[in-house]
């Protein structure tokens, strides 16, 4: 605690630089002239410095090249942060501007590519603040952004119209070359970094120096102005700043706060408990007496630990880490709001019951309807669960969770089971009673279960002829009761939203979709395909498909083009100024008619041009993709077309073309 309270005294400490130049054999005559900084930042463009016949191995060794970064052998202008054409072999490129947000809040940076780069950001305006946020270490394809896990930043606090430098440092051995940085953030999709944020790095001003401790001079006298403003105080223009007891705190703060201005000692405690000393709060501008001075739910001392703003209430509902969680959730539960795979454990509200699939066939063959059912006791006679369900060779699934309601230790339970056909039925993801056969028996299986403690209860069964029965009934082996299954079994409430994300099995598919349609929640079974289309119970959930059917859940069929004359669902496009981004839904026909399991897909050709019937322009995409997105298309009308092929180059039907105007 004690670190954390001394990271912010370093604003207004002295700092000493050294440093030395490292010459190579090169002849110093030989090296160009150097290259001027302009007089003014200048919005809507940056200079790229290159330098030729570099054969450094990492760019981590720019500094060791003796005309870096005074004297390049070249000076282009970038309108965006991005080169994608090929300039040539072993020459390296240095970018530095500024970058301006259009709103407050985080920001997420992507680099991307060939050979290996640098981005590096500053805390302000000043290149001495300057830290690398992203790295590509290997080299990268245009538009990879996630090869390495380095190449994307870790959320980055960015004020409205402030100004933050950066640099760009990247090397070009051999091959194809290019480099680009993205970003996303509030209302900002994830794009590349475009001129409109943009400005060139120009001479430091003779007037106000960029060094740390000029900056730090300026915000303590700034902070000093703004609270002596605030309580309506007299301008006071003595330097330094009213100190007393020379403890760097404000005499006029301490004195509204309560502290003592004759007390040194003060600095570095921490009334309010909120891990932040009255030091670190008055440079801050968090109040001393209050843990929460924005009053967002999360304390002053955990927002600047994970550089969030103590003063923005608005930050605690951000999504640092992009995980699904918001800050303050992350906070409550006590998870890293840095780490993706750190998250809350996900609450679930549950009702007393047991959820029930019924399926007609004796093997789940085909999806009926859902019920949820009060408990495991029934007897059809010569019927069956529902008129829609045949009165002979059906099957059902029952889904519930058991929580043992003794008090204390553990216990064991017998579980009485009275069949008519077969049965089988998993406890704590372990098969306890296997008993898939005709059959009209009784079976006696026992679980040992702890106080409290809830377990997952799967039950399969199927009627082949005549009468149909199934009861199950769990009886405390020490008490010698039946137990109540209102007592003991429960299910996620279909009625609250918070339950619609709960993934049991891990399978990235809901519990409640694999419920009303007819799939397992208590199984990984994501790959597996219910259809004659060939689409995957994961695939069907992704693109709001019935696993069952290939149909769209609530609406109309989803289909190929074929004989039966409907058409392949278009491509959708999603439009950012130059940038189309297109997204689609695979066809699953091959032009000769014949149908294509997603599991055959090699790729997608996408053919796009300004002329409807001339769609000159090819791409090959991946088969693992849905979605591509094209840079820098011209003005004007565009048109696109997609088809799909597998591994034996057999096409499917294309789509119908679509018209787009960028604008």
């Amino acid at each position: 605690m004690q670190a954390t309270k001394k990271v912010l005294a370093s604003l207004i400490s002295t700092l000493i630089l050294s440093g030395c130049s490292t010459l190579t054999p090169r002849d110093i005559d030989t090296l160009p002239a150097p290259a001027a900084l302009p007089d003014k930042s200048e919005q809507g463009r940056v200079d790229l410095w290159l330098y030729d016949d570099v054969t450094i191995s990492s760019v981590d060794k720019l500094d060791g090249i003796a005309r870096y970064p005074d004297n390049p052998d070249e000076v282009a202008q970038l309108s965006r942060l991005e080169i994608t054409q090929d300039r040539g072999d072993f020459y390296v490129g240095l970018v530095r501007g500024y970058i301006t947000a259009p709103a407050d809040g985080q920001y997420r940076f992507f680099l991307g590519s060939d050979d290996d780069s640098r981005f590096l950001l500053s805390t302000s305006a000043s290149p001495a603040d300057a830290q690398v946020i992203a790295s590509v270490p290997g080299w990268a394809k245009k538009g990879e952004w996630n090869k390495y896990s380095s190449q994307t930043s870790g959320g980055i606090t960015l004020s409205a119209g402030k100004r933050f430098y950066f640099e760009i440092r990247y090397r070009e051995a051999r091959g194809a070359d290019h480099f680009s940085v993205a970003w996303e953030g509030p209302g900002v999709a994830r794009s590349v970094i475009d001129g409109q944020y943009l400005s060139s790095f120009a001479k430091a001003s003779p007037i106000y120096p960029d060094d740390e401790l000029s900056i730090a001079g300026y915000e303590l006298g700034y902070r000093v102005g703004f609270f002596d403003g605030k309580q309506a105080l007299p301008f006071v223009s003595a330097y330094p700043p009213l100190d007393k007891d020379q403890d760097g705190l404000y005499d006029n703060w301490e004195t509204f706060y309560g502290l003592d201005a004759a007390n040194p000692n003060d600095a570095n405690s921490d009334g309010d408990d909120d891990i932040l000393a009255n030091f670190d709060e008055f440079r801050v501008g968090s109040n001393p007496s209050q843990a929460d001075s924005d009053g967002d739910g999360i304390p002053d001392g955990v927002e600047f630990a994970y550089g969030l703003d103590p003063l923005n209430p608005s930050d605690a509902q951000a999504d640092f880490d992009n995980d699904g969680f918001s800050n303050l959730d992350e906070y409550q539960a006590g998870t890293d709001l840095t780490d993706s795979d750190d998250v809350p454990l996900q609450t679930q509200s549950r009702v007393a019951g047991i959820w029930a699939q019924y399926f007609s066939g004796k093997s789940f063959n085909k999806f009926v309807m859902t019920k949820v059912e009060p408990e495991l006791n029934f007897s059809w006679g010569a019927g069956s669960p529902a008129p829609e369900i045949p009165i002979d060779n059906f099957s059902a699934r029952y889904f519930t969770q058991f929580t043992a309601p003794h008090d204390s230790g553990s216990r064991d339970y017998q579980v009485v089971i009275n069949r008519d056909d077969g049965f089988r039925m998993d406890f704590d993801g372990e098969r306890i009673v296997e008993a898939w056969t005709d059959a009209k028996a009784k079976v006696v299986a026992q679980i040992t279960a702890n106080a409290g403690q809830s377990y997952p209860v799967n039950v399969e069964y199927y009627e082949s002829a005549g009468h149909a029965t199934l009861s199950v009934q769990f009886i405390d082996t020490v008490t010698g009761q039946v137990q109540n299954t209102v007592d003991i079994f429960s299910v996620l409430d279909l009625s609250n939203p918070a339950n619609q994300s709960v993934d049991n099995d891990g399978d990235g598919i809901p519990d409640i979709w694999e419920y009303e349609q007819g799939t397992n929640s208590y199984v990984s079974d994501a790959a597996v395909v219910n259809n004659t289309a060939g689409i995957s119970n994961l695939k069907a959930f992704q693109s709001g498909l019935n696993p069952w059917t290939a149909e769209a859940i609530g609406g109309e069929t989803v289909s190929p083009s074929g004989s039966d004359g409907s058409q392949i669902p278009p491509p959708i496009i999603i439009s950012d100024q130059s940038s189309v981004t297109i997204t689609w839904v695979a066809p699953l026909e091959r032009s000769d008619g014949q149908s294509m399991a997603l599991s055959d897909i090699q790729g997608y050709e996408l053919s796009y041009g300004k002329q409807a019937n001339s769609l000159n322009t090819k791409i090959t995409i991946s088969g693992e993709q849905t979605s591509h997105t094209i840079e820098q298309l011209d003005v004007g009308t565009w048109y696109f077309r997609m088809r799909t092929f597998d591994y034996n180059d057999f096409y499917s039907a294309p789509t119908d073309v679509i018209e787009h105007i960028v604008k």
